[in-house]
């Protein structure tokens, strides 16, 4: 559960930030940005299951 809520949050922060990112450098960068921090946020979270599913295998 808290798992769940902790990655709504970060969900929203990001939304939030993307927000004023879009109201401060304006449309085109803002987008240019967003992509950059999708796929970096996408390899953290590939970065993430793999290391989560890494114990699994070393407790053989």
């Amino acid at each position: 559960m808290d798992q769940k809520q902790k990655w709504r949050l970060v969900g929203i922060t990001c939304v939030i930030f993307s927000y004023i990112m879009m109201i401060i450098f304006g449309m085109y960068y803002s987008i240019l940005i967003f992509s950059i921090a999708l796929g970096v946020g996408g390899i953290v979270v590939l970065i993430y299951k793999r290391y989560k599913e890494k114990p699994k295998t070393d407790n053989k």
